[in-house]
């Protein structure tokens, strides 16, 4: 299987996890409120209940299990809003990190679009910052380590020439371009 297939794979699995934790809330929540209904309906005598208590006070007795069952279902329910929303996080954060594991490949060039909440969009934007400025230092590095390897060239060349003028020339060259070299490294901890 490829990376991608599997990305999708675990962005499935973790969809449906997420669905089925609804599901089981849902379902626990009508469960839990029928209960209640039945086991206050079935253990309170009505004929007990008039003789005893008043007209309010039979009214709030007979809506007691409904108002416990509405209790439930409103625990529920924000329960489901708080767990619900991170389905939706699940393909931009699978991005960054393909992102990220691209980065550790060594893949400079590829950036990521920035959807989802306003955190997403700031984290994918600082990404996209930093492996803008890394691939411009990378590029510099590259950039001076081929003009490195011309003057190598060249010094080798006049050294067997005999030129050692023309080469302390070439050499000086080299150190500067060493110089600029070392500023880009002490920008990065390794």
């Amino acid at each position: 299987m490829t990376d991608e297939m599997l990305n999708s794979r675990d962005k499935s699995l973790f969809k449906r996890r997420i669905y089925s934790i609804v599901s089981l809330m849902a379902g626990s929540a009508v469960f839990i409120s029928a209960v209640i209904i039945v086991w206050f309906n079935s253990s309170v005598s009505n004929e007990l209940l008039t003789e005893v208590y008043g007209k309010f006070e039979l009214a709030a007795i007979t809506l007691m299990p409904y108002m416990i069952s509405a209790v439930v279902a409103a625990i529920t329910a924000i329960g489901i809003i708080t767990i619900l929303p991170s389905a939706r996080f699940v393909e931009p954060a699978e991005q960054i990190l393909t992102r990220i594991r691209d980065l550790a490949c060594g893949d400079l060039a590829g950036t990521v679009t920035s959807r989802g909440n306003n955190q997403l969009k700031v984290l994918t934007q600082e990404l996209n910052r930093a492996t803008a400025n890394l691939s411009s230092d990378v590029t510099d590095l590259k950039i001076i380590n081929r003009q490195q390897w011309g003057l190598l060239c060249e010094i080798r060349m006049w050294a067997e020439n005999h030129d050692c003028e023309t080469m302390l020339v070439y050499v000086k060259e080299m150190e500067k371009n060493w110089d600029k070299i070392a500023e880009i490294e002490e920008r990065y901890t390794t």
